[in-house]
């Protein structure tokens, strides 16, 4: 059984964090093609997030999805698909009390 994968933009992200919809509990960098990983601090991952979001004809060319893994649980995938990233994010993020799992 696969999982489905929604897509989503920077911009939606961005707007969910800010919003306080969702608050992110684990950020990891991963190398493709190579065994590393890094992890990223949630305010790393929000201003890097809002540069890239800010780029102008940039700010469409990576791919983001996410998915449920729990009632209130999300991960969000970047840059799993792009042959131009050297490297993908999964952030996992958890929904703020009443808010509805979706971006």
């Amino acid at each position: 059984m696969s999982i489905i994968k929604h897509p989503t933009s920077a911009r939606n992200i961005i707007k969910a964090i800010n919003g306080n919809m969702v608050t992110i509990t684990n950020a990891v960098l991963y190398y493709k093609g190579e065994d590393k990983t890094e992890s990223i601090t949630p305010e790393a991952f929000i201003s890097d997030l809002e540069f890239y979001s800010e780029s102008g004809i940039f700010a469409d060319s990576i791919d983001f999805r996410y998915f449920r893994t729990g009632k209130e649980k999300l991960i969000i995938q970047a840059g799993n698909m792009s042959p131009y990233c050297e490297c993908s994010i999964l952030v996992e993020v958890c929904a703020n009390d009443g808010v509805p799992g979706t971006m």
